[in-house]
């Protein structure tokens, strides 16, 4: 599994961990992107287990075999990111992972939109849709996301393949 999203230089910008060894350590300082607006998350994957964590939660994960740092955090504890605006003029194309529970199981869904959307109707997708408790925003703008069996398979933009989360 990987996720970059320095664009620069193709590297992750924060966390990452692949088959049990750390890439990129945790980054908890501020900055002006949306990887900075606090709270930002992570997914991690443990043995059986897979959860979605603010960044500063990160450090007491034990057994961690992989796991990503991105951000902001779309959905915290059931609760939409405070400093998304229903009637925001920010729009663009959003990509981010949710978790949620049925039937006692852990799924994880990821989720790219088709138009340009707002980080709050993003948000109430995960929300209202899959009633996750937990949900991570992984990128906007230029994102791409692999997935054969809905024949998305052809990045249309080299560059956005860095953003891509591949998982075997």
């Amino acid at each position: 599994m990987s996720l970059a999203i320095n664009e620069d230089h193709c590297l992750p910008t924060g966390l990452l961990i692949s088959e049990g060894k750390e890439i990129n350590g945790i980054n908890l300082t501020d900055g002006t992107s949306n990887f900075y607006k606090k709270p930002n998350g992570a997914l991690v994957i443990l043995e059986n287990e897979a959860k979605i964590v603010e960044s500063n939660e990160i450090t007491g994960q034990k057994h961690i075999r992989y796991a990503f740092q991105s951000g902001p955090m779309l959905i915290n504890k059931s609760k939409i990111h405070p400093e998304f605006q229903p009637n925001s003029k920010n729009k663009t194309i959003r990509s981010g992972v949710g978790i949620f529970t049925k039937d006692n199981k852990t799924y994880l869904v990821f989720a790219i939109s088709e138009n340009p959307v707002r980080f709050h109707e993003f948000a109430c997708f995960f929300k209202e849709v899959y009633g996750c408790n937990n949900a991570l925003y992984l990128g906007g703008g230029k994102c791409a996301m692999y997935a054969s069996f809905l024949n998305r398979n052809n990045p249309s933009d080299a560059d956005s393949f860095c953003r891509y989360i591949i998982y075997k």
